[in-house]
């Protein structure tokens, strides 16, 4: 498989900092050492122990889960505002609001479930679009 190399750090995983912590690029996901691991949301040059991360570890790989998402103002994916919805009806409905689930503030415990879901459901639709 023919080996491809990140345009921003030309191969040497170091252009600005933190650009080779796999963020996003124009061209796909650098791996951390100028190797472009995603392009179209298509893994490339994938290894062979790679294919048994979790999902988890694919979305940690991928930076889905260190972005700072209320800071930068990204929206919730829409998966995530309906099932939220749903958690918390359910909770207090069937539970008597076991977790307390609340959403729409900053810092409450849905909104942050909501930002981890994000990152999951953004994995899906990567793993899906393969």
């Amino acid at each position: 498989m023919t080996r491809r190399i990140c345009p921003k750090c030309k191969g040497t995983g170091r252009q600005e900092w933190g650009h080779c912590d796999l963020v996003e690029m124009e061209c796909g996901i650098c791996d951390g050492y100028g190797r472009v691991i995603a392009v179209d949301g298509k893994w490339v040059g994938y290894k062979e122990k790679k294919k048994n991360l979790t999902d988890y570890e694919k979305a940690k790989e991928l930076g889905l889960t260190n972005i700072d998402r209320w800071g930068e103002g990204v929206e919730h994916h829409p998966k995530s505002i309906r099932l939220i919805a749903f958690l918390i009806e359910h909770d207090f409905e069937d539970y008597c609001d076991y977790f307390c689930w609340k959403s729409g503030g900053d810092g409450d415990n849905g909104e942050t479930l909501m930002y981890q879901m994000d990152a999951f459901f953004e994995l899906m639709d990567i793993i899906d679009k393969q």
